[in-house]
């Protein structure tokens, strides 16, 4: 009789011996195609690995041929225009030396024996010469040309070289030149050539010369060469290189050009590995190629790749190579472990069937423990879910029962292991938006009196990070109002009031002030008792920042109209003043000892004129491009308004260079430049006085400087130096200076804005600011300005008499003082004037004879209709009427486009330059 601890133990012997061996051969069969498929991925992984990786180095070697090439005719130029100037100096410095003792044949002979011999560029560059008429006084390479009349000669593309270089020099005085020319020594035409010429004054000669692009195009080239042979990458990588058709032309470090042709080079598999080459980087700019070559230290040929890509401009084909048969060694030996694998887990299959066949016995004897073993498994799950994320794994479980009650539980795990990952992420986000808006949240617990506060709030009161609460203490003592601020939120709580309220704050750690608003609430347990305090916490320090800069750029718009409506009125007093000298001293005779006094009123009115303009130029009613400037005039100016302002503590010192070069700005931003960092200074000198020193002056950098987010390249500058003995700037907070709104003084001494705003004016200027600072020393903040061309001189123009006239004129202005002395002006001047106070009035009195008048002058501001107003009437009735306005000042003056008249005259003006403006006007 067969019993059923036996029956199970046969069909368990019988059925673990068929699943061992099941499962071993299973295995290997996975193994063994698992390992077939991984051979061939990681082949072709590393291939493309190793394609890719060739790829980047040579186009990291095409980068930089592409760069040298493009750098050509940048460095021919270069090369000989330091070569001309050169050849100027030296003809200058002959002509100086010998000026004086010389004839004048004798020195150009001098200077001309002194250029003839010279020769550069591998001996095709030589020094020519000719006169502005076209005559050619040196030209080594046709010295049967010299003294000939070259304006008719041509270059084969039809260029008559010698008049194009002296138009250059007649328009520039110097500059390049693009033509074709003979090579020394060859006769052939055609060869690109860029020549440079620069007009010498002495003997009204040009004085040039010029390069092959092609010779210059060759000496990059071995540039080229010699730098990419050097080149290397990976562990023994190198470059290699050869011309279309096999010429060699650089590998492995060696410069091979002019070797053996390398056409025929055949590899152990019959590839001709350069002529493979050429086909492939010629068919589609570039490709790979494979074949087997040695290494350095084997005979044996191994697996090669390379990557090859052509220049076509230069007929060159460069490329890189690797040998790919390191990933064979790696696939043999994990074969060979596989195979060891193989025979291990044989042996540890039969040691397993055998320990399974002898406990299987004991199988079903311990049956019942092994269902007490799985409720055991169950329990001990419970006892870790309630702490980690654990789970059961089904398929260890002996019963079916069990395993479905796994899944069950393992679910819920899932379910509460999601709900805890969305929590935190929802926490994560919550703190992104806090710290993007700057709003954080906190609550006072009113049992332990210690407050709580979120990342954000603590970051806003600069408080520890990784502290989790506060006392009361630690929270007032950043407060500076802190009474009243407590006694308001009591009150708001108590009230139930949302209302928000705005207070300063001092942050625990660095102490810097900031403006923050809160909002909180009262919050109770079930039965209404208080409990906490709940509230939000934003800092708006940046908002308030920017309201009082709105602030006050609203107060300077204002003040630029109020200088706008003062100078008007000023301009029309200073007029008055200004014509009545003038008359008076018409009227007066040279030798009457009080003439002199109308004469230093007449200055005077000029003065007061020149004070209103720099008033408006101040206040940016008057605004001007980027234009040629003078900056010692910009910056003597602005000391003059500067001094006033000065305490009488700070002594002033100014040191200003007479020639100083123009530069290309806005005279008005400059004038900012200034007094923002004279305030600066005198602010740094106010408690103790001290020395102020202003010095502008011309300077030559001969290596790039950096300041901030600011270069500057080597060049020729002008340099604004203002310097204070003051308090200085600390090293830990120079590197701040410049942003917005940073500032170390008091709340009502300043924004904050005035090194921001410099900053970004000379940013606008292509210049740069240096700061230099030490305690208790002082600072200095040096602006370098870029130079300008050199601005032209105006021409001076003979001084003639007042010019007069017999033409009718209708005068029109509302300012009765004005209009009369207008009147006698042009009654003295020979005109015939109509006078009229009302814009309506004169327009009447015009439309019933237009033909009577020659001229119309009109006030710009007056009530009922302004003077383009009037003008634009005054054409519709006879389209060809001539106009001049006057004003003391208008804005509808900058755009002149829209006025429509011919002239304009700022008030005052001095009868001479009215008489001029008239007879310019009615002649024309």
């Amino acid at each position: 009789m067969i019993t059923i601890r036996k029956l199970l133990l046969r069909n368990m012997i019988a059925v673990i011996f068929a699943a061992t061996g099941s499962l071993y051969l299973f295995w290997i069969f996975n193994e063994y195609t698992a390992f077939n498929s991984e051979s061939q991925r990681l082949k072709t992984q590393y291939v493309d690995t190793q394609k890719e990786f060739l790829k980047n180095q040579v186009a990291t070697a095409l980068d930089y041929i592409v760069y040298m090439e493009t750098q050509t005719e940048a460095r021919l130029k270069k090369n000989i225009q330091q070569l001309v100037n050169e050849a100027h100096a030296i003809a200058t410095n002959i002509y100086l030396q010998n000026k004086e003792e010389r004839s004048e044949t004798e020195i150009k002979k001098m200077i001309l024996d002194a250029l003839r011999p010279v020769r550069f560029g591998n001996g095709s560059g030589y020094f020519f010469a000719f006169t502005m008429d076209g005559i050619k006084t040196l030209f080594p390479d046709h010295p049967e040309l010299e003294g000939r009349n070259m304006l008719s000669v041509q270059d084969p593309n039809g260029q008559f070289v010698v008049k194009d270089m002296i138009d250059i020099l007649h328009r520039d005085t110097q500059g390049y030149y693009r033509y074709a020319w003979t090579k020394p020594d060859e006769n052939a035409l055609g060869f690109e050539k860029i020549a440079y010429v620069k007009y010498f004054k002495p003997y009204d000669w040009g004085i040039g010369t010029g390069l092959y692009v092609d010779d210059m195009k060759t000496e990059v080239q071995e540039d080229v060469l010699f730098r990419i042979s050097t080149m290397r990458f990976g562990k023994d990588g190198y470059f290699f290189g050869s011309v279309y058709g096999g010429a060699p032309l650089f590998t492995n470090g060696v410069i091979t050009r002019g070797g053996e042709n390398l056409w025929d080079l055949t590899d152990p598999d019959g590839v001709k590995i350069i002529q493979e080459m050429d086909r492939v980087a010629r068919a589609s700019g570039d490709g790979f190629v494979r074949y087997s070559w040695h290494k350095l230290d084997s005979d044996i040929p191994s697996p090669k790749l390379v990557y090859v890509r052509t220049i076509p401009e230069w007929r060159w084909i460069i490329g890189a190579g690797l040998y790919i048969d390191a990933i064979d060694s790696t696939i043999l030996s994990r074969k060979n472990a596989l195979y060891k694998n193989f025979k291990k887990k044989f042996v540890s299959s039969f040691f397993l069937f055998l320990i399974m066949s002898l406990f299987s016995y004991f199988w079903v004897r311990h049956l019942a423990h092994k269902v007490h073993r799985g409720i055991k498994t169950f329990s001990d799950f419970f006892d870790k879910a309630s702490l980690t994320s654990a789970q059961i794994d089904p398929d260890s479980l002996t019963f079916d029962e069990f395993r479905d009650i796994a899944v069950a539980a393992n679910q819920m795990v899932e379910v509460r292991r999601q709900t805890l990952e969305a929590l935190k992420l929802n926490e994560k986000r919550y703190e992104k938006s806090q710290a993007l808006g700057k709003v954080g949240n906190w609550e006072y617990h009113l049992s332990t009196e210690t407050f709580w506060a979120s990342k954000e709030t603590k970051r806003i009161f600069g408080f520890d990070p990784e502290k989790d609460s506060f006392s009361v203490a630690e929270v007032e003592g950043c407060i500076p109002e802190k009474k009243k601020v407590h006694k308001t939120m009591m009150e708001q709580v108590k009230i139930k009031d949302a209302h928000q309220l705005e207070f300063k704050i001092f942050t625990r750690d660095t102490g810097k002030p900031k403006c923050v608003i809160t909002i909180a609430e009262l919050e109770g347990d079930q039965k209404g008792n208080p409990l906490k305090i709940n509230g939000v916490i934003q800092d708006v320090t940046l908002r308030k920042n920017l309201e009082k800069e709105l602030l006050q750029a609203h107060k300077m718009e204002a003040v630029g109209t109020l200088s706008g409506g003062v100078a008007h009125e000023f301009n029309n007093i200073l007029g008055v003043i200004l014509g009545n000298a003038e008359l008076a001293i018409a009227d007066i005779s040279r030798d009457e000892s009080w003439r002199h006094y109308f004469d230093e009123i007449k200055m005077a009115s000029l003065r007061g004129k020149s004070i209103v303009s720099q008033l408006l130029s101040f206040s940016r009613r008057d605004e001007h491009p980027m234009q040629p400037l003078k900056m010692d005039k910009i910056v003597k100016n602005a000391i003059t308004f500067l001094r006033a302002s000065l305490p009488s503590t700070i002594q002033f010192n100014e040191s200003i260079q007479k020639d100083c070069h123009p530069v290309v700005g806005d005279s008005t931003q400059i004038h900012q430049i200034l007094i923002n960092l004279c305030n600066n200074a005198a602010h740094a000198m106010e408690s103790g006085g001290g020395k102020l020193s202003v010095k502008l002056e011309n300077v030559l950098t001969t290596k790039s400087l950096r300041s901030q987010n600011l270069c500057i390249l080597p060049g020729e500058y002008v340099r604004l130096t203002v310097s204070d003995t003051g308090e200085g700037i600390a090293e830990e907070i120079i590197d701040d200076i410049f942003d917005p709104f940073f500032t170390t003084k008091p709340i009502d001494k300043g924004s904050g804005m005035g090194l921001s705003v410099v900053h970004g004016i000379m940013k606008a200027h292509d210049g740069m600011i240096k700061i230099y600072s030490r305690i208790d020393e002082g600072t200095s903040c040096e602006c370098y300005f870029p130079r300008g061309k050199t601005m032209d001189t105006p021409k001076s123009e003979p001084v003639n008499s007042v010019k007069t006239g017999n033409e009718t004129i209708l005068l029109v202005d509302d300012d009765v003082h004005i209009i009369k002395l207008e009147e006698q002006i042009l009654e003295r001047l020979g005109y015939h004037p109509v006078t009229e106070t009302n814009p309506k009035k004169a327009l009447d009195f015009f439309r019933k004879n237009p033909e009577s008048f020659h001229l119309v002058i009109t006030d710009m501001t007056m009530p009922e209709m302004t003077g383009d107003q009037l003008i634009e009437k005054l054409r519709e009735i006879k389209p060809d009427v001539k106009a001049i306005i006057c004003t003391g000042y208008s804005s509808r003056l900058e755009n002149m486009e829209a006025v429509k008249a011919e002239a304009c005259l700022m008030k005052p003006f001095e009868i001479s330059v009215l008489a001029e403006t008239i007879r310019k006007i009615l002649d024309n």
